[in-house]
């Protein structure tokens, strides 16, 4: 679905196509969820209208001017229609908030290596990874988010444009404060997309 804000009303600007290949990253390991992404292969082109726009991508890693403004500190966007509640780690949301109506989104600094490692007890890949949250508790990625991209209005090839710098791929819990959500670092991957 593209062009939807709001998923219970059938609005105008919303169209829907269907997935004919789903391609998973060959090296992706589910335990350390090392290569958490995949390409989706729709069954028509997407038409860009007013409500439908394309996202850029990084410069790729290998590039000499990559990930200067994906450092600590810096903020993106993170949108999505997945749950709506305080989780603490292991627990599940309950139907009433196990998803939003409305298209959600929120803004969180990426944060130091060496906090997004002392945060979690479960496996860091700073090279293919990156942690990011707010100072807000309450808000955050959650159940429903994942794939979801981090966006971040960069300088990139001499003018401003929103590019997606990473992919939801994991938390422990929801909206805690303290609570970082990892990242799939798309530079990582631009030359296998």
């Amino acid at each position: 679905m593209v062009g939807d804000s709001v998923r219970d009303i059938d609005e105008n600007s919303q169209r829907t196509f269907f997935a004919i290949k789903i391609i998973m990253h060959p090296g992706y390991h589910d335990d350390f969820k090392d290569n958490d992404i995949a390409l989706v292969k729709l069954s028509t082109k997407a038409t860009l209208t007013r409500h439908v726009r394309k996202v850029c991508l990084p410069e790729s890693a290998s590039s000499s001017t990559c990930c200067d403004n994906i450092a600590p500190g810096g903020q993106g966007f993170v949108a999505g229609w997945g749950a709506t509640q305080v989780l603490i780690p292991g627990e599940t949301a309950d139907s009433k908030n196990s998803s939003s109506t409305v298209l959600n989104f929120a803004k969180f600094k990426i944060q130091d290596v060496e906090l997004c490692r002392n945060s979690t007890d479960y496996h860091f890949n700073e090279s293919l990874t990156f942690c990011a949250g707010g100072d807000q508790h309450g808000v955050g990625p959650c159940t429903g988010d994942s794939g979801g991209p981090f966006v971040m209005n960069i300088f990139q090839g001499g003018a401003w444009k929103w590019v997606a710098v990473g992919l939801v791929s994991w938390g422990e819990g929801c909206g805690i404060q303290g609570r970082y959500t990892f990242y799939t670092k798309l530079a990582s991957y631009v030359n296998w997309i």
